[in-house]
């Protein structure tokens, strides 16, 4: 077969971008063509360790997906990105992951060149899908995780993305962890000394696709049963004045998310002397924003925002919108649109993020 001699090829933006990565270009066009990328024969720091059988899943019919995806948790996988087999299965797809950092600084961020006073918990952060896109904009990040190897995994891939300077790792259980820094933090000052948390918690494997609703109760940190999605709702609020983000199946039964704001509004009865609490907290509510994330317009996962990272929170301050960016959609409360589509050329894949309700509880519901 030979192509027409007045064949024009269209290239896209991202072309022209020094760092556009044509690996994962090429597996974004997988629905047009067949591209298998090859596994990065360069050694780099234990990378050949860390990898070593992953390939197989390509020939497993169960787990097979999860690696043709693999450029969707990491864009620059093939630069020797470590990755073991849970992380294939539990980490944020960095797409959403870059979404979801970008609604945090609008959020909190009105001076960029101060961007790097600002800190973000990543709460039990796997191999740093969200610590990296956190760290690339400038944020200085804790990253909180149980597991030492995942922990040099995330340490490795920072350094692959040049932000490992941003990043203070911390290998310890995230809820015996933020106690001690709440304990800590309450005998010297009376404001949490952290702006945001983002809580991505395990969602059990790829088994959750198997149910038909996703139980919140269900979710689990370690073996100890009182380490729930409450209490780490509970902890992440409490550290950040109630500025948190949790990823969730899309499955999750929509009935339990308006629970969430009891442990959430906790942070009222620790920070109750704080001025901004006072100004920021004073009514009965706790508004809660979901959003549900799309990749190539299909739905992958919700997301929850509360305190200042809701958008009502900010409707009379709405941020410029970039390149790539509109805005749709219905907020009952005041009748503003948002729907926010990000889409980044130099990425693999485009995410949607349409936030088209909110829920809130009053004090005594729950």
């Amino acid at each position: 077969y030979f192509a027409p001699h007045n064949l024009e090829i269209e290239l896209p933006r991202a072309w022209e971008s020094s760092d556009f990565n044509l690996d994962a270009f090429l597996y974004s066009c997988q629905h047009y063509w067949r591209h298998d990328v090859p596994i990065s024969s360069r050694p780099a720091g234990g990378t050949s360790v860390i990898l070593s059988g992953l390939g197989d899943l390509a020939s497993d019919p169960i787990l097979a997906k999860y690696w043709a995806q693999r450029f969707r948790l990491f864009s620059r996988f093939n630069e020797g990105v470590q990755l073991d087999r849970d992380g294939f299965f539990s980490a944020t797809p960095e797409v959403i992951a870059a979404h979801q950092a970008r609604r945090v600084y609008r959020a909190l961020v009105s001076d960029p060149s101060a961007v790097h006073r600002r800190t973000v918990i990543d709460a039990c952060s796997g191999a740093g899908v969200n610590s990296i896109q956190l760290a690339l904009l400038g944020f200085h990040v804790i990253s909180v995780e149980i597991d030492p190897a995942r922990i040099a995994m995330s340490m490795h891939n920072a350094q692959i993305y040049g932000v490992q300077s941003r990043i203070e790792f911390v290998c310890a259980d995230f809820f015996t962890w933020a106690r001690h820094k709440l304990n800590e933090t309450k005998k010297t000052r009376d404001t949490p000394p952290y702006d945001a948390v983002i809580l991505s918690p395990p969602w059990g494997g790829p088994t959750y696709l198997e149910q038909s609703v996703f139980d919140l109760d269900s979710i689990r940190f370690g073996r100890s049963p009182s380490y729930d999605i409450w209490l780490a709702t509970e902890l992440a609020s409490q550290l950040s004045l109630g500025n948190v983000v949790i990823f969730l199946p899309r499955n999750t039964n929509m009935t339990q998310l308006p629970a969430l704001s009891a442990p959430l509004r906790s942070a009222r009865l620790l920070w109750s002397s704080c001025k901004h609490f006072a100004k920021q907290w004073c009514r009965d509510e706790m508004e809660l924003e979901v959003e549900v994330n799309l990749i190539n317009s299909k739905i992958k996962a919700l997301t929850v925002y509360s305190g200042d990272l809701c958008i009502s929170h900010r409707s009379t301050d709405r941020p410029t919108w970039s390149t790539g960016e509109v805005a749709f959609g219905h907020d009952e409360n005041n009748n503003n649109n948002h729907l926010h589509v990000d889409s980044d050329p130099s990425s693999s894949s485009s995410c949607s993020s349409s936030s088209g309700f909110y829920l809130s509880a009053s004090e005594g519901n729950y």
